[in-house]
């Protein structure tokens, strides 16, 4: 059978090497482990068998149910589908990763000012190039020398310098214990 053509309800017979095409329950099982480091990260395989899992437990926890995307290590199951396509776990995981993540205060902040460093820049280059142009100065030097002050005043190595900054505070933490998954909550947890 195509995996396109599994829906919730159909009975699919699992073996040792199997991809597991849908979430399921397990209805019978001989031996059955399944590797679960798609899901979980944890490189064991799980023991599944039929049985029942309290409703609110993880993922890890449901040792009576398998997931898209994880594979059959050893043994045989014949499996519930229950879930396909964009109602599994594997595509609520996938969806989280790829919403986006809320723009922290200090990140707008920097936005901000570099949109002000922007604005203050492309004023003095049009001051100064209005000047020389006004002191009767060659208008190519005077575009030259207004765009080369326009390069000159271009915060560069500002992200530069906040992340070495952040990453310097992201290891004084991580002395203390601290594990820091992104570097701008550094910033967050210093505005407490």
């Amino acid at each position: 059978v195509d995996v396109e053509n599994i829906v919730p309800g159909d009975v699919i017979c699992l073996s040792a090497g199997n991809l597991i095409p849908v979430d399921g329950v397990v209805l019978e099982s001989r031996d059955f482990n399944v590797s679960e480091s798609v899901l979980t990260g944890e490189t064991f395989p799980v023991v599944k068998s039929a049985g029942r899992s309290a409703p609110e437990a993880g993922i890890a926890q449901r040792t009576n149910a398998v997931f898209t995307g994880t594979s059959v290590r050893s043994g045989t199951a014949k499996v519930l589908a229950v879930a396909t396509g964009a109602r599994t776990e594997f595509a609520s995981i996938a969806e989280a990763l790829e919403r986006r993540i809320p723009e922290t205060e200090f990140a707008r902040g920097i936005r901000m000012f570099g949109f002000l460093m922007t604005e203050i820049m492309l004023a003095i280059v049009i001051m100064v190039f209005f000047a020389n142009v006004m002191l009767n100065r060659p208008l190519i030097e005077s575009l030259l020398f207004s765009l080369a002050l326009a390069v000159g005043l271009t915060p560069e190595l500002l992200p530069a310098i906040i992340s070495v900054t952040l990453a310097k505070g992201a290891r004084t933490m991580a002395a203390s214990g601290v594990i820091v998954r992104r570097l701008d909550a550094i910033e967050n947890l210093g505005s407490m």
